[in-house]
């Protein structure tokens, strides 16, 4: 694990997060026994699901990984910045086209989701005189609602006007690839899921008919692959055999379960883990009022440490009063309103149990993570939060520090 940043920082005596990146690979490895015969697009938006999107990427492009999805152009920009060599797809809904010119220089391959985003497409490839075909995927909105093309049980109706434009325009645009987002990926056998899925075949079969054979498929985010419907890519390269077959892990890739239930899922493990330092320490008598707006009182003399994290870190402030971290291997309550910089914590028993010594300054709590026989988790925080994995890791800002090992 490096020690010493470049500012002089030892970054393992402040906030920060350590990311495993073996456990990524195990987790990448697990996920592609999962997904047989397929390829793996990794998702590493959202700066990697708060994990680091540049030195995430290039870990996983080093294990064979050559394909990569971004929610915004910046994302791509920096992935292109980092040696990232591969497919880069910006996912429907990035905005590119108010910047299309730094989508083509740095050769992403935008999701289409509209008639006019392939026309303005075409247009500015024409203006600037672009030299070679565009790849682009084609986002089918079977149910989802949110970005794509609206697909029902007529595709003809909404894909017609998009195909005439493809074939037209075949010397500018190449279309290489069809998407799908699912709803309800989590739930087993859910009636919505398979009628999503059949909207995909439906649009995937006007497309074949109108001459587009090899396009690349990809349907399955985390908890598809995880799930019986993760075996829809095993029907479509089975009854679609020109079509190569991708998946589009993301949070399972950083080892959080994607479905409901349990915290882990045998075969995935958490990549991060979150600690913060012990910055002040002071004893406070029975009555005092801790944090803002006095929402915890003593009720016995308390034994409190401050630590250096709050929710200008991503530690959220729906943890006030009824979160813990861990020093030591033992839980320490959250006291009062968890600040912008700074969170109190209750450390009365852990200096009674073993001393003052274990809650010194500069002593390290486990905000996520293991300590001796206690765990903290993403999904732990989430619950107490009311939102999910995803939000607690993402929200992990910039100044907290990413250690690698």
């Amino acid at each position: 694990m490096p020690t010493v940043t470049q500012s002089g920082l030892n970054p393992a005596k402040i906030c920060h997060v350590a990311i495993e990146l073996k456990t990524l690979l195990q987790n990448l490895s697990f996920i592609q026994n999962q997904s047989s015969d397929t390829e793996i697009v990794a998702m590493v938006k959202a700066n990697a699901y708060g994990h680091g999107i540049t030195k995430i990427s290039q870990v996983l492009q080093e294990k064979g990984v050559k394909h990569f999805g971004v929610a915004t152009i910046e994302e791509g920009l920096t992935l292109r910045q980092a040696s990232i060599t591969g497919t880069i797809l910006l996912m429907g809904g990035s905005g590119f086209t108010q910047n299309i010119d730094a989508v083509l220089s740095a050769e992403l391959t935008p999701l289409i989701s509209s008639l006019e985003e392939l026309q303005i497409l075409k247009a500015t490839a024409q203006k600037t005189k672009w030299q070679k075909p565009i790849q682009v995927h084609l986002d089918l909105d079977t149910g989802m609602s949110r970005s794509g093309i609206l697909i029902d049980d007529n595709p003809e109706s909404t894909l017609k006007a998009i195909v005439d434009c493809l074939k037209k325009n075949t010397n500018i645009i190449n279309l290489c690839g069809l998407s799908t987002h699912f709803a309800n990926a989590e739930i087993n056998n859910c009636a919505y899921s398979d009628l999503q899925l059949k909207r995909f075949l439906k649009a995937l079969h006007y497309l074949d008919n109108a001459g587009f054979h090899q396009t690349i498929l990809h349907v399955s985010k985390s908890s598809a692959i995880l799930t019986n419907l993760g075996h829809s890519d095993v029907v479509l390269s089975k009854t679609q055999r020109q079509h190569s077959i991708w998946v589009r892990p993301g949070i399972a890739l950083y080892g959080v379960n994607p479905l409901s239930g349990a915290n882990q899922l045998p075969g995935l493990a958490p990549i991060l883990s979150w600690r913060a330092p012990v910055t002040v320490r002071k004893a406070i008598l029975k009555g005092t009022h801790v944090g803002y707006n006095n929402t915890w009182t003593a009720k016995r003399d308390t034994e409190i440490a401050i630590l250096r994290v709050g929710y200008g870190d991503g530690f959220s402030r729906q943890l006030s009063n009824r979160g813990h971290v861990l020093i030591q291997g033992q839980k320490a309550p959250i006291v009062g309103r968890v600040s912008m910089d700074l969170t109190a914590i209750d450390v009365t028993q852990i200096t009674k149990k073993l001393g003052n010594e274990s809650c010194s300054i500069g002593t390290m709590a486990t905000l996520i993570g293991t300590d001796g026989g206690e765990s903290i988790s993403a999904q732990d925080l989430s619950e107490l939060c009311h939102t999910i994995p995803y939000e607690i890791l993402t929200n992990i800002s910039a100044r907290v520090a990413r250690l690698y090992f």
